[in-house]
Order: structure tokens, then C-alpha cells, then sequence
């Protein structure tokens, strides 16, 4: 699972642990952060649902957790292409905020992470 934060990562991550019930599946939460960021409300609601996840709780064995710190989108982009190959399917929210600098894009190597959903 791809962990950006926000509302829709926070259900996508309850969507995964219910996949968890399948003893044949293995939970990966990458969870991309930028290096500076500011904490609200919505980085305090991350934080709580990924305790869960760091300390796994009674059958979620099979989880693990891997902090990833990203400066910008070409960062990021490059994180998500050296992952893509060592797992079945991902899961990520549908929404998130593009304009954070860790998720926005660069001219200077054409690479992106897609269009935001509306």
C-alpha cells in the first residue's frame, strides 16, 4: 500500500487490514512523507491509523511498515518505480492534494505521477 495521507489513504488502509484476514497476504504500507511538513488535524488522523500498523495489533503479523522521506515528485516517482516490481497490486486513496511540493512534478525530467482525480 502507497501511504500519502489524508482522508482516502486513511480508508484504503482499513481496506487493506480486512484483506489481512487472508493469512496468504502480505501487508507493505509504504508511507511517502515529505521531509518538512506542517501537523494539523489530517497529520494527527495519519498518525493515529498508522500506530496500528507499526505496532501490528493481534493478526496483522504479516504487516510491516516502511517510512519513506521524499523531497518532491521526482523523488517520489522514483521511489513508486524501484517498488512496482516487488509486489502483486497496490492500493492507494483515490484523492489527494498535488499541489504539496513532495507530490508535485518536475519540468526538468518529464516524469509525473499522473492527474489528480476529480
Amino acid at each position: 500500500m502507497i501511504f500519502l495521507g489524508e482522508r482516502d489513504d486513511r480508508e484504503a488502509l482499513c481496506l487493506a487490514k480486512r484483506a489481512m484476514r487472508d493469512p496468504r497476504i502480505k501487508l507493505v504500507v509504504y508511507h511517502l512523507a515529505p521531509k518538512e511538513y506542517n501537523i494539523d488535524l489530517e497529520c494527527i488522523r495519519d498518525n493515529e491509523v498508522l500506530e496500528g500498523i507499526k505496532k501490528p495489533e493481534y493478526g496483522l503479523e504479516s504487516v510491516s511498515y516502511r517510512r519513506v522521506t521524499v523531497n518532491d515528485g521526482p523523488e517520489t516517482f522514483n521511489i513508486l518505480h524501484d517498488i512496482v516490481n516487488e509486489h502483486g497490486f497496490f492500493i492507494v486513496g483515490r484523492r489527494h492534494d498535488f499541489s504539496l511540493n513532495f507530490m508535485s512534478a518536475s519540468a526538468d525530467n518529464g516524469t509525473h505521477l499522473g492527474p489528480p482525480l476529480k
